[in-house]
């Protein structure tokens, strides 16, 4: 959402995953009796944000991982500021990303489940709650989700499931195991059995689907990076 400049209008959009905006721009902590705790909206500039992405071009990391976050899991907060983009490299960033999206509407506008959600930080049990959401969060893996369009559904698709990773860690995770569930995209040891799958936009490698209905995948996710794999039905 792009405001007017004079807008400081409040928002109550809660983005619900992953939680939280990693990686983090922390701001100041405003003691505001009214909003105790950290804001759980992704503000532009700063008001009471502990995820600025102003000034853009300074912010690219935390700008892709807002995007792919909003794109990837169909889960929206409310992105507030003044300018969609500031020069060349953060416009870059939102074209990468809504091109993504409009390739791959269609599956990653579908449910999703979670693959793995490494990252925990304060629940409602914490009291008092941290301050900045970054206090006492445990980041320790990569977090995933995965989203499934199945042939007898979505017959005229291509894409038959969809996973995005996204690595919180400032080190590399070198050869993570990724297990893919592919039931609910039409795929079963006993019927469908084999897939195409591709990391990013790289060559599709054919795999068999497994006992449990699933294909594992292996692969280096980079320092604060965001990977996705795409399955299609294998050519026979």
């Amino acid at each position: 959402m792009i405001g007017p400049g004079r807008s400081q209008t409040e928002s109550n959009a809660v983005r619900m995953y992953p939680i939280p905006l990693v990686p983090y721009h922390p701001t100041a902590a405003v003691d505001d009796p009214k909003h105790p705790g950290a804001q759980k909206f992704e503000n532009v500039v700063g008001y009471e944000s502990s995820a600025t992405l102003e000034p853009l071009d300074e912010h690219l990391v935390e700008l892709e991982w807002a995007l792919s976050q909003t794109y990837g899991t169909g889960i929206a907060g409310a992105v507030r500021g003044y300018r969609a983009y500031q020069t060349e490299k953060s416009k870059a960033v939102w074209l990468k990303w809504n091109q993504w999206f409009k390739q791959y509407r269609l599956t990653l506008t579908t449910e999703f489940q979670t693959l793995q959600c490494a990252t925990r930080c304060w629940d409602s049990h914490d009291k008092p709650p941290p301050v900045l959401p970054n206090v006492g969060c445990n980041v320790s893996s990569w977090d995933g989700v995965i989203h499934w369009s199945p042939q007898a559904q979505f017959p005229d698709e291509k894409t038959r499931a969809i996973a995005v990773i996204w690595n919180p860690l400032t080190t590399a995770i070198e050869k993570a195991h990724i297990t893919l569930p592919l039931y609910y995209a039409g795929f079963s040891a006993d019927g469908v059995s084999k897939v195409a799958v591709r990391e990013g936009e790289g060559a599709p490698q054919t795999m068999a689907v497994g006992a449990n209905d699933s294909v594992a995948v292996v692969a280096d996710l980079a320092p604060l990076g965001v990977t996705y794999f795409v399955v299609e039905d294998a050519v026979h």
